[in-house]
This record gives structure tokens, C-alpha cells and sequence, in this order.
């Protein structure tokens, strides 16, 4: 390659650099000035609150319902599981009356697993159906945790079985 061809060459690519950079910033201009989403923020409210305790929840996962599920503890002796609607209004779920409880997830059906405790130790997997609670027991040991639920109404989640923790499905009853 001849010196001249060289600097034509070095030339055109540059001018072709120039102009990948030129579409790029008009790319992300217009992406940024179309602003395709509108974003806002809510405080979720907290189950009933106490003078001498700073209540407080958190959330885990919402469906596409916008329903939201997680935990509110409203004073020093519960962890209550709730869901939020799509009007921002709390539920507790009352998993158990007197027990600690998380709601992990959610499915478009309003089905909800999470776990229960008398103790905060000791964790027991649940499905909330239609106001009603299954406990999902365990595989012979003494600790369940659901973690997920598809649309089907599938569970998955750790139990203890007599030997040591493993993954289970939860379906149709049956772990």
C-alpha cells in the first residue's frame, strides 16, 4: 500500500467514525427526548402504627397486576406478610395469627408463597389462595421456604428433608 493510499484510507475511516458517532448521539437524543415512560414514586403504608415503635416494611415482588407483596412489621413483636393493591391500600394476609410471616412472591392469579415462624427460626412454607392458607410441610425434616410461583400455580422453594436441604416443587399438593 503506497503512503497516499495510506492517508486516504486512514481518512475514510475516520470520516466513517465520525459519522457511526454522529448517529449514535442522535440515536440516544431522540431516545432520551421521546421519554417513553412516566415514573412515579409512593410511600406503601405500614400495618397499624405504634408511638413507641417506628413501624416499617419492605417489599419483594410485584405481578403484573400491580400488586405488590413483601412484609410490614407495625411494632416490635410482628413481621406480618402483606400485599399492596394497585390502589396502594395494605393487606395483611394474617398467615398465622401470633407468627412472623413474609409473602416472597406473587403470581397475575393473586397467589402468594412465602414462609411463617412462631419464632423467626424455624420457617414453615405457605400458599395464600383466595384468603386461605396451605402450609406445603416439608420433606421430612423440620424447615420449608417457598420462594417463587409461576402462573400455573407451580411452588418452588428449600425444605429440609431427613438429611439435609434440597429444592422442591410444590404442585397439585404434592411436594
Amino acid at each position: 500500500v503506497k503512503t497516499g493510499e495510506c492517508s486516504k484510507m486512514n481518512l475514510r475511516l475516520k470520516i466513517a467514525t465520525l459519522g457511526c458517532v454522529i448517529n449514535m448521539v442522535a440515536l440516544q437524543a431522540a431516545f432520551v427526548n421521546a421519554q417513553p415512560f412516566d415514573y412515579a414514586l409512593f410511600e406503601l403504608p405500614v400495618l397499624k402504627e405504634s408511638d413507641q415503635f417506628v413501624p416499617y416494611s419492605w417489599t419483594r415482588e410485584i405481578n403484573n397486576l400491580g400488586r405488590i407483596v413483601g412484609q410490614s412489621k407495625p411494632n416490635a413483636n410482628l413481621l406480618n406478610a402483606v400485599m399492596w393493591d394497585e390502589s396502594l391500600s395494605i393487606l395483611d394476609l394474617q398467615v398465622l395469627e401470633g407468627f412472623y410471616s413474609e409473602a416472597v412472591d406473587i403470581n397475575d392469579q393473586d397467589e402468594i408463597v412465602g414462609w411463617f415462624s412462631s419464632d423467626q427460626m424455624v420457617h414453615s412454607a405457605y400458599l395464600w389462595r383466595d384468603g386461605y392458607v396451605v402450609d406445603l410441610g416439608t420433606l421430612g425434616g423440620s424447615e420449608s421456604v417457598a420462594n417463587a410461583i409461576n402462573d400455573l400455580g407451580v411452588v418452588v422453594g428449600q425444605a429440609d428433608s431427613e438429611f439435609s436441604r434440597v429444592a422442591f416443587v410444590w404442585e397439585n399438593g404434592q411436594m
